[in-house]
C-alpha cells in the first residue's frame, strides 16, 4: 500500500502537522514581540546596543524562516521512503476527513468481502479508530456488531435452542449477556465486572460455591464475618476453599492484593487449613491476584514464542485472555505448549483464526485433567468432563458466552473438530 494511503501513518502525521501550523503562526508572533523588546531596549542603549539588537534579531528571524522549511524536508523524507511521485499527497491526505474516507472505504471492502473471518473482523477493530466522524464511526459500530454475530453464530456455533448451555457444557446460570455471562471487552480483564464473570465462570467450573461451605470467621481481625470453609482434598495433600482456591498458589497473595490489608491474614500457610473460614469479602482481591498471575503466565509464552509477530496485550481481547486464564489454571505447562503451537502456525499462515485452530487442536489433545474431584475426593476416567471444560473455553475465546459452568452436567459438545478421538470419544448426554 502507498504509504499516503495508510490510515496508520496519517494519523500521527495530521498530529505533527497540526503541532506545525500551530508554530507557524506562534513563531511569527513571538518573533514580533522580541524584536519590539529588544529595539525598545537598544534606542535606551544607545548605537552600539542597536547594532546589537540587529544581531539578534537577524539570527531570530534565520530561526523563524527555518521552521517554515520544516514541511519541504518533510516532503523530501517521504520522497525516499515512499513511492509516490508528489509526496505532498501525503499532507494532503493527512486530515481528518480524508483518514475518516480511507478508513472508511477499507472497512466496506473488507465487510464486502465473501469469506470473512475472526481475521476479518480484528482488521475492522484496528481501523476503527481511524474513522474520527462519530456519525460513522455509530454505523460502522452496528455493521461490526451484525459481523460479528455472522462469524461468532455460525456453522460451529451453539444454536438459539442451545443458548442455555453456551458451549454445551452447563445445565444452569442465567443466559441474560447483561449478567455476569458476558465481558465488557472495551475494558480490561479485570476492570469492571469483568474480575465477577471470569471468577463466576473459573469458580463454576471448579464445583461453585456451595451453600453447606459457609461459615462464620472465628479467628483474626476479621472474626464474625461470613466466609467460606477450607477443605482438605482426600490423599492428594491439597487444601482448597470458594473459586478453586488451593494452598498451591495462596503464596501469591500478598498484602497489595486486598483493598483491606488484614484478609490477607486468612491466606497465609498457617491460617489456610482443614476446616478453617475464610472472609467472602477476601476473595475478591485474592482472585484479582490469582488471575492477574496466571494472565501473566500467556503473556510470557507469547512473548517467547510470537515474539515479532503478535502482542499480547494489544492483539488479543478480553474474552480471549479470559479463555487463556481458564487454561492456565488448569495447567500452566500446557498452556505454554498451546501457546507455542497458536504462535509457530500464525508465523506460517499469519492468520490468526487458523493459529486459534492449531492452539486449541494442542488443548483438547493435552492429557491435563484425568483427575478431577468428584463429591470431594479425586477419581479417574474424569477426560470428558474436562473436555466439556475445554469446549467452554473455546465459547468463552469467540466471545460466544460464559454459560458453561458446572461443565460436568448435561452437556452437547459442539467442538469436536478439536477432539483427540484417538485418545478419548465423548458422548453428548
Amino acid at each position: 500500500m502507498d504509504i499516503c494511503a495508510n490510515v496508520k501513518f496519517l494519523a500521527p502525521l495530521r498530529i505533527v502537522l497540526i503541532g506545525i501550523n500551530i508554530i507557524k503562526i506562534v513563531v511569527p508572533l513571538i518573533l514580533i514581540v522580541v524584536c519590539m523588546i529588544q529595539f525598545v531596549k537598544a534606542v535606551v542603549g544607545g548605537e552600539e546596543a542597536l547594532s546589537d539588537a540587529f544581531k539578534l534579531v537577524k539570527n531570530k528571524f534565520i530561526l523563524a524562516v527555518s521552521v517554515f522549511l520544516v514541511p519541504t524536508l518533510m516532503f523530501t523524507v517521504l520522497d525516499l521512503i515512499s513511492n509516490v511521485t508528489e509526496s505532498e499527497s501525503c499532507i494532503k491526505n493527512a486530515t481528518s476527513g480524508n483518514i475518516t474516507s480511507m478508513a472508511t472505504s477499507q472497512i466496506d471492502e473488507l465487510l464486502a468481502s465473501k469469506n470473512k473471518t475472526a481475521d476479518t473482523l480484528y482488521q475492522i477493530q484496528m481501523l476503527l479508530p481511524f474513522v474520527y466522524d462519530n456519525a460513522i464511526k455509530d454505523t460502522l459500530k452496528e455493521q461490526i456488531t451484525a459481523l460479528k454475530k455472522e462469524i461468532y453464530e455460525g456453522a460451529d456455533a451453539p444454536s438459539e435452542d442451545d443458548g442455555n448451555s453456551g458451549s454445551g457444557g452447563s445445565s444452569g446460570g442465567s443466559t441474560d449477556p447483561k449478567d455476569l455471562f458476558q465481558a465488557d471487552n472495551t475494558k480490561g480483564p479485570f476492570e469492571g465486572k469483568n474480575i465477577e464473570v471470569i471468577s463466576n465462570f473459573i469458580s463454576g467450573n471448579e464445583g461453585g460455591n456451595n451453600n453447606k461451605d459457609k461459615c462464620t470467621v472465628s479467628i483474626g481481625p476479621k472474626k464474625g464475618e461470613s466466609g467460606y470453609k477450607v477443605t482438605d482434598i482426600e490423599g492428594r495433600g491439597i487444601r482448597t476453599t470458594a473459586h478453586g482456591i488451593t494452598n498451591s498458589v495462596i503464596g501469591n497473595f500478598v498484602d497489595s492484593c486486598f483493598d483491606d490489608k488484614d484478609y490477607a491474614f486468612y491466606f497465609k500457610s498457617s491460617n489456610f487449613t482443614n476446616g478453617s473460614c475464610v472472609p467472602e469479602k477476601a476473595f475478591p482481591g485474592a482472585l484479582k491476584c490469582l488471575y492477574s498471575t496466571e494472565l501473566d503466565y500467556p503473556r510470557k509464552f507469547f512473548a517467547k514464542h510470537c515474539k515479532g509477530y503478535l502482542d499480547f496485550d494489544t492483539h488479543f481481547n478480553t474474552n480471549q485472555k479470559h479463555a487463556f486464564i481458564d487454561f492456565a489454571h488448569s495447567g500452566i505447562s500446557f498452556s505454554e505448549k498451546a501457546i507455542k503451537a497458536y504462535c509457530e502456525e500464525y508465523k506460517v499462515s499469519k492468520n490468526r483464526e487458523v493459529a486459534a485452530d492449531a492452539y486449541f487442536k494442542k488443548v483438547f489433545a493435552l492429557k491435563n485433567g484425568n483427575y478431577a474431584i468428584i463429591n470431594g475426593s479425586w477419581a479417574r476416567d474424569t477426560t470428558c468432563n474436562l473436555i466439556a471444560r475445554r469446549e467452554c473455553e473455546v465459547n468463552v475465546y469467540f466471545g460466544r458466552g460464559y454459560f458453561c459452568a458446572p461443565y460436568a452436567t448435561t452437556r452437547k459438545f459442539i467442538y469436536r473438530k478439536y477432539h483427540d478421538t484417538a485418545n478419548y470419544n465423548c458422548k453428548d448426554r
